[in-house]
């Protein structure tokens, strides 16, 4: 069918597996990019935030610090996730407005961005990885600071809301950069894409192997104190 005034055909009606172009011509730089910043930001920086509130900051009941390194890491976690948050949705912010440009250079200023699902697990990863800063904002204070169980109902039910939406954010981006691997290969780069896929996979693998391997050693950690 013909492209209309707000759509346009969609990428396998340009791409040949063999020849990988688009429109005749290789694949956007933009789209390349825009998938190694998304990568980076969602695959890196934000679980890294993650880690930093996990890890790096001590249990309730936890032992002192064994060394010097242990101790700045525990009395930094709170910037230390911000600035690698930050980080990270900084290049979720490049990759989105990069995706947008490259879509507009495909489809001559008619729009589409919303023509995969790719599109729809991506924009909701963003959505709920912007909303976490201002939730941050508006944390309510505990109704005894000084006692770790005299936390108000309030602030019990942002810390489920912070949690539970920061963990579907990254779930959603898990699934917004395979999805985005697979369009890759549909824009053109066949051998890029799965290769991009493989690699991917293989490094959540390794994440949540990583983390696997923190909650035991924090499980540990916390027993050793009791």
């Amino acid at each position: 069918a013909a492209a209309t005034a707000n759509s346009y055909p969609p990428p396998s009606a340009y791409v040949s597996d063999l020849g990988g172009k688009v429109h005749g011509r290789p694949i956007n730089v933009k789209f390349v990019i825009h998938g190694w910043v998304m990568a980076l930001g969602w695959g890196f920086f934000v679980p890294a935030g993650v880690w930093a509130v996990r890890y790096a900051r001590a249990p309730d009941d936890a032992p002192p610090a064994k060394n010097a390194f242990v101790k700045s890491l525990r009395s930094q976690w709170l910037k230390l996730h911000w600035v690698l948050n930050v980080i990270g949705l900084s290049l979720a912010a490049v990759g989105f407005a990069l995706s947008y440009m490259a879509v507009e250079d495909e489809s001559g200023g008619r729009g589409g961005h919303l023509a995969v699902t790719h599109s729809y697990y991506g924009a909701g990863a963003l959505l709920l990885g912007f909303y976490q800063p201002l939730n941050a904002f508006l944390r309510p204070t505990n109704a005894s600071p000084a006692d770790a169980a005299g936390k108000s109902t309030p602030r019990l039910r942002w810390e489920w809301v912070h949690r539970a939406s920061a963990a579907f954010g990254l779930c959603l981006s898990v699934v917004a950069v395979t999805s985005g691997t697979q369009s890759a290969a549909a824009w053109g780069a066949v051998r890029g894409g799965d290769a991009a896929y493989k690699a991917y996979v293989g490094w959540v693998v390794a994440v949540v192997a990583a983390t696997c391997v923190m909650e035991v050693v924090r499980w540990r950690e916390r027993r050793g104190a009791a």
